[in-house]
């Protein structure tokens, strides 16, 4: 089972991951802290380039984001924005496996995110 929570404990923009100065976060401080948290979460696995063009196989020039900057240690899914293509790529784990996603990008509120599929 995986259990995701978002909560209003990121000081960078929600990019999946947790706060750069977590001392200065109230919300990951104190008797509670969301910070404790963070010693049962589960890493997200490794990826690869070549995983994430084995997952997006039909895609032609896919552009992969720049995975030696990711910790995946603190991340629960990845995501990039493609703007040439106008597209939002999500991979996550789901049943030991990856899966990948790929979906317009709409933006509200100057915000991109995916359109729901009905």
């Amino acid at each position: 089972m995986h259990l995701t929570v978002r909560m209003a404990w990121h000081d960078n923009n929600w990019n999946s991951r947790i706060c750069e100065d977590p001392a200065t976060n109230a919300y990951c401080v104190g008797t509670h802290s969301l910070l404790e948290l963070k010693t049962y979460a589960l890493p997200f696995k490794t990826v690869t380039a070549s995983t994430l063009k084995n997952l997006y196989k039909k895609e032609k020039k896919l552009k992969l984001p720049q995975l030696e900057e990711i910790d995946f240690q603190q991340i629960c899914y990845l995501a990039w924005d493609d703007p040439g293509t106008h597209r939002k790529y999500v991979v996550i784990g789901q049943n030991e496996q990856l899966k990948a996603y790929k979906e317009p990008m709409l933006f509200i509120s100057g915000m991109p995110t995916i359109r729901s599929r009905k």
